[in-house]
Order: C-alpha cells, then sequence, then structure tokens
C-alpha cells in the first residue's frame, strides 16, 4: 500500500518514536497532604512595605497584558479600557503601536480636561487621549537590572527626585539587543499597596525616613 519507500519511512518514524520515548522517565509525585494557594499570575500583593521588592509594585508586561489606547482615542473610551482592565494607567500608542507615552486616571478624571475644554470650546467627548497624556519625552526610565536589585522605597524616592508620578521601565531584548518596555511603576499604584494610609500626591512629598519612624 506504502511502497517501499513509504514503508521505510514508517519505519524509522517507528524507530525514532522508541528512541525518544526511551529518554524519558516519570517525575517524582506525592499526594497532596492540605489545601494551597495558587500562583496569581499578574497580581500585585496588597500590601507593600518600604524595604519589599522593588518588583513587588510593578507592573510587569511579563506577567500582565499591557492595556493600550491610541494617541487618537477619545478620553470616555480610555476611562472605559481602565475600568474593564481594572487598571489606573493606560500605554498610548502611535499607528505603528509604539510607545508615546501613558494616559492615567488622573489625566482622565482631573483638570486637564475642563481646561481643554474651556480652551478649544469643545464637548467633554470630544477630548482626545493625545491632548492630556503625558509624552514619553516627558517621562523617566529606569533599568530593569537596577529594579531588580532595588525596594519599594527607592523607587518612590527615585520619583520623588524626579518630580514625576510614572516611570518606565525598560529591558534589552537578549536576542536583539534592542530596548523595550518590560513594566511601569505609578505612585497611585503604589499608594494602594503601602501600608501606609496616603494618597498619591501625600506620597509624592513624603519624608521616607518619617515614615519608617
Amino acid at each position: 500500500m506504502y511502497g517501499f519507500h513509504g514503508e521505510a519511512i514508517l519505519l524509522m518514524h517507528s524507530k525514532v518514536l522508541r528512541t525518544n520515548t526511551m529518554n524519558y522517565h516519570s517525575l517524582p509525585t506525592q499526594i497532596l497532604k492540605d489545601t494551597y494557594d495558587y500562583y496569581h499570575a499578574g497580581e500585585l500583593p496588597l500590601v507593600v512595605h518600604l524595604d519589599d521588592p522593588a518588583t513587588d509594585v510593578l507592573l510587569d508586561f511579563k506577567h500582565t497584558k499591557a492595556l493600550y489606547v491610541t494617541s487618537e482615542t477619545s478620553i470616555l473610551e480610555a476611562s472605559h479600557e481602565m475600568t474593564v482592565g481594572n487598571v489606573h494607567i493606560l500605554l498610548v500608542t502611535d499607528e505603528l503601536q509604539r510607545v508615546i507615552g501613558v494616559v492615567s486616571s488622573e489625566d482622565i478624571l482631573g483638570e486637564k480636561p475642563v481646561k481643554i475644554i474651556q480652551e478649544k470650546n469643545i464637548m467633554y467627548k470630544e477630548v482626545k487621549v493625545n491632548m492630556v497624556m503625558t509624552h514619553y519625552t516627558h517621562m523617566i526610565s529606569v533599568a530593569m537590572n537596577d529594579v531588580k536589585k532595588a525596594k519599594v522605597g527607592h523607587i518612590i524616592q527615585t520619583l520623588q527626585d524626579a518630580r514625576q508620578y510614572h516611570a518606565l521601565v525598560i529591558e534589552e531584548n537578549p536576542i536583539t539587543e534592542e530596548p523595550f518596555i518590560r513594566g511601569i511603576f505609578s505612585l497611585t499604584q503604589i499608594s494602594r499597596q503601602l501600608d501606609f494610609n496616603l494618597s498619591p500626591h501625600e506620597l509624592f512629598t513624603a519624608n521616607l525616613v518619617q515614615l519608617q519612624e
């Protein structure tokens, strides 16, 4: 049915399968003796301290899908994306899906839209993300290699010294050696997790030494 060549190929394939199977072995097993928690992918700790690893407050795109909108998206739609994604900050991309900045819930719900509506004499639904976003040229970034060695307190101090509420985290692609955005730090997110009852604005000016006393 297969012919000589077909049978030869089947025989060779069968030998390969048998050979490969012989290289596998069963792993050690055990019976569970209790109930266990499970790994919460993409979920940050509910409570952190200043001396905890900085990665505990990092929105890490390696573990959490990066949510984004284009610069021409309306702030109403951006706000909806935040609500659905349960986040307070979105990446903003251009037509090539390259990151050109971020937009936060503060940008959308704060004074920026109000001023734009008054200045341009437009309706709220006409306000675009590019009118309220923070452009990447006005942001700071930190290297992932430094983040891995840092504490939460280091990140807060970095943001305070730079007078910034957000910082992008940059990592180098090991294959192409091109930098890419690994994640983002946000004072709003940190304030929600930190074991002090401080708003993002209070944390922005807080003395970290005094907080530890």
